[in-house]
């Protein structure tokens, strides 16, 4: 059994996908995580031989009822690399908006005091604009994760009132039909004969009070439990509300691997790029140039193609990396997956980058800083940082929603998800992004979909830095200002003014003491 007191929260990463896509290991571990963790079988179960035994589920089964189609997806929780939770849903487009139908929910024993669940059913609906959201269980806590997870609170009136479209979304669920819903003013229940131990029952619908709105439970039936778009959102705690962000940013890694980068109009300008950076970089062919959170490594493969052999890249993706290595092979063994705040090098460098906004991803200062610290503890003395980050003052200038997002959270119901990121990269349309006032992060809600993934919807947050607030920043950490500018993509020689509409980077080059 895992200690739950050693369990790092860093260590978690969550993943959602077409069920389809499961590869045969993948199937076999959700197949075990069931079987090991999801419970017993009633003692009332019309088979003899099942009653009070543990339920098991084979990859036969997974195969045969969540694989072999094309609207059933999965959410996939790891601690690093153990599978510890998984949701199976199904979606289906309505004349509303999409509706899902969580189908299996499952987390490993030793870590249900995580909140992995609602974490798990977070990242099927988000911040998202979708019309309904609902599972089925005989567990009343996972009604009570719904409403953590929706915002929303159950009711059996709304679920009345869209009963037919629940009763669509069960055609795509083989092992029940739509005579097996049942809703009216005292219950919601569908008759799946499966026969779970109603024994934690009473326990777990005391913690409810006399909110419980569901009567009881026949053997062999599930609740059914729906929440609405178009339902008040419940009042949500700042702990709960830090939660959500916290989770979608946990997501990051998976956000920034299906930018399309390659053909991005701002990463078209490498050469002109690294032309203006050769004003600083030394002219000697043999030192050791570093590029921290190189993306697809464009920029030190432009260092290589002009005669700097010891080129070196290391990004948090996986999937960038892979694109790197694709685009440019000669760099194979030079660059690598690698949390840059981690960053050891066995060689300091005589020259990091740190271009396009690594510093700045992250929406805790402690963790942007550690990026800077890693450029330092891995940077010979005397050797040349040189990094860019977002405009602040351009940012502001520009911005047409502030608010307090904790105390307005309706507001990132509001805002737009747009596919900026994974199409354009401009993520300075006014249209797309809050300021919170309490923070000075952006918040935005990308979309990423038709890219061979599930669609999804992501809120990103990031840092953006007024020029004298990195100058400071980086001399403050031992380093030296050489030269810092507004600037945009591919054109590092114009200076521009702080609030020029294509002044959307500041480019700093830096010397360490």
């Amino acid at each position: 059994m895992i200690n739950s007191g050693r369990i790092q929260k860093e260590n978690f990463h969550y993943f959602t996908k077409a069920a389809s896509q499961l590869t045969d290991d993948e199937v076999k571990a959700v197949s075990e995580l069931f079987s090991n963790n999801y419970g017993k079988y009633s003692k009332y179960h019309p088979d003899l031989s099942k009653q009070e035994k543990q339920i098991t589920l084979k990859p036969s089964y997974y195969k045969r009822n969540f694989t072999s189609n094309d609207y059933t997806y999965v959410a996939l929780a790891y601690y690093d690399k153990t599978l510890v939770g998984h949701a199976f849903y199904i979606i289906e487009k309505t004349s509303k908006g999409n509706a899902t139908w969580v189908i299996q929910l499952v987390v490993k024993k030793d870590f249900r005091r995580q909140q992995i669940a609602k974490k798990l059913l977070f990242s099927i609906w988000g911040f998202s604009n979708d019309y309904s959201w609902g599972l089925a269980t005989t567990n009343p806590l996972t009604i009570k994760t719904l409403e953590s997870a929706t915002l929303r609170k159950v009711s059996l009136k709304q679920m009345e009132q869209n009963i037919d479209l629940i009763k669509q979304l069960s055609d795509k669920i083989n092992f029940i039909t739509r005579d097996d819903i049942t809703i009216n003013e005292t219950n919601s229940v569908v008759n799946s004969s499966y026969y779970v131990s109603h024994d934690d029952i009473p326990n777990f619908i005391s913690s409810y009070g006399n909110d419980w709105i569901f009567g009881d439970l026949q053997e062999g039936f599930e609740w059914l439990a729906f929440t609405f778009r178009d339902q008040v959102l419940k009042p949500i705690s700042k702990k709960d509300f830090n939660n959500f962000i916290e989770y979608s940013e946990q997501r990051l890694v998976d956000a920034y691997s299906r930018m399309d980068m390659q053909n991005q109009p701002w990463a078209k300008h490498t050469a002109t790029e690294i032309k203006f950076l050769r004003h600083y970089i030394p002219e000697n062919k043999e030192i050791e140039i570093v590029d921290i959170g190189c993306g697809t490594a464009r920029h030190i493969a432009e260092l290589y193609a002009n005669g700097y052999k010891n080129v070196y890249g290391f990004d948090f993706s996986q999937n960038l990396i892979r694109q790197a290595l694709n685009s440019h092979p000669e760099l194979e063994n030079r660059v690598f997956t690698q949390d840059v705040r981690n960053l050891k090098l066995t060689k300091k460098a005589d020259v990091i980058l740190c271009l396009y906004d690594v510093i700045g991803s992250f929406p805790t200062p402690s963790e942007n800083h550690k990026i800077i610290k890693a450029a330092k503890r891995n940077l010979k003395k005397g050797g040349l940082f040189i990094c860019s980050v977002m405009n602040m003052e351009l940012t502001e200038s520009i911005c047409k929603y502030k608010f307090d997002i904790y105390k307005n959270p309706k507001e990132l119901f509001k805002l737009k998800a747009s596919q900026t990121m994974q199409q354009t990269g401009n993520i300075f349309n006014p249209d797309n992004f809050i300021i919170d006032t309490s923070t000075g992060l952006v918040y935005r809600k990308e979309m990423f979909k038709g890219d061979g993934f599930l669609d999804s919807e992501y809120i990103i947050r990031d840092k953006r830095y007024t020029k004298n607030e990195i100058s400071t920043l980086l001399q403050n950490n031992g380093f030296s200002i050489l030269e810092s500018r507004f600037v945009r993509a591919g054109k590092f020689d114009e200076s521009l003014n702080a609030t020029d509409k294509n002044a959307k980077e500041i480019l700093t080059i830096a010397r360490l003491d």
